[in-house]
């Protein structure tokens, strides 16, 4: 606990940051068909900075590094379990489905049957953390760069630039732009960045931020694009974007309990906000999808309110038995080392 109270709570505050952008996103995601110009505006400004959401969650995990423990796994595979099955009890509740067989099926498999993308992609690298973070470790700087270079260019120069995308992952929704962005957050704590770079760092979010809004509304408006274009991870500008904004609250260090414990709801929160949403999006979504902005940030709050709350109680049920099955896992793992 001293540990964890120790960690820089500018980066724990970026954490917060990264899932009320994705939340905004999520919930402005309403408003993309909207033939309001307003909406429309609206929707393209959240999408320019809150698609760095994701991306900036990845490169905090590299940038702190993820250090596998079967209680670690344990306790989110725990998690992911009592949200999926909640979920799919709250949607038969609701009439959004029906009971079957193979919806339960699912539900009780959430990491295979992928009920969360960035989830499934997160147990996977931290599962394969030892062997990454040791590959990290006996690569020169050099080295690095270069694959660091490699998988840039494939993955995110080639969509961005050449509008040529290697991967069917939903435009950098997926494992090769994960591993990117983490192996991006180590090479941040082992070598730092360019002195240029962390100096300006809130200048270069910035721009990258005013370049995907003046892109997208042109193309948007023009009706070139649909929805999809505000939601690419693989994006030269929403990656720079991310890592200048990590940057920037990197170089602010201070300490806070309260920071760092609330960053612990991040996750919680990214699992249970889409449920919530469809909920709640129609007390600020009218005709034609036109959002009323402040009927928007009323239901934003519930949404986050809702969110911590259910984890308060899901900690409050099985936080304990999740606990005791993990410090047996660690045992057995300790002695089989």
């Amino acid at each position: 606990k001293q540990m964890a109270n120790l960690r820089n709570s500018s980066i724990e505050l970026l954490r917060i940051v990264a899932i009320l952008l994705i939340v905004m996103m999520h919930s402005a995601g309403y408003g993309i068909a909207s033939a309001d110009t307003g909406t429309r505006i609206g929707v393209i400004a959240i999408n320019s900075v809150g698609n760095m959401g994701v991306t900036i969650f990845i490169l905090i995990s590299g940038y702190f590094g993820i250090h596998f423990r079967p209680s670690k796994l344990i306790k989110l595979w725990a998690m992911m379990l009592v949200y999926s099955v909640g979920i799919f009890i709250f949607d038969i509740i609701q009439g959004n489905i029906d009971f079957s067989a193979g919806g339960l099926y699912k539900a009780v498999t959430p990491v295979t049957s992928v009920k969360w993308w960035f989830m499934t992609c997160y147990i996977i690298l931290f599962c394969l953390s030892p062997l990454v973070n040791r590959i990290v470790n006996t690569l020169t700087q050099s080295e690095m760069l270069w694959l660091l270079g490699v998988l840039a260019f494939f993955f995110v120069i080639s969509p961005t630039i050449l509008r040529h995308t290697i991967t069917d992952d939903n435009f950098g929704k997926g494992l090769p732009n994960f591993f990117l962005a983490y192996l991006i957050g180590q090479y941040i704590r082992k070598y730092e960045l360019p002195e240029k770079v962390e100096r300006h760092a809130t200048t270069i979010f910035v721009v990258c931020v005013l370049l995907l809004f003046g892109i997208s509304s042109g193309l948007i408006f023009s009706g070139e694009e649909t929805h999809l274009l505000l939601c690419r991870d693989n994006d030269l500008f929403i990656i720079v974007g991310a890592i200048s904004l990590f940057i920037a609250f990197k170089n602010k260090q201070f300490h806070n309990r309260t920071v760092n414990y609330c960053a612990g709801f991040a996750f919680p929160i990214y699992l249970i906000n889409i449920p919530i949403l469809k909920m709640l999006h129609t007390q600020y979504t009218f005709s034609g999808n036109r959002i009323e902005w402040a009927a928007y940030i009323v239901s934003f709050i519930e949404i986050v309110a809702i969110a911590v709350v259910a984890e308060l109680v899901r900690r409050v049920i099985f936080d304990k038995p999740v606990e005791w099955a993990g410090r047996i896992a660690d045992k057995k793992f300790t002695s089989a080392k």
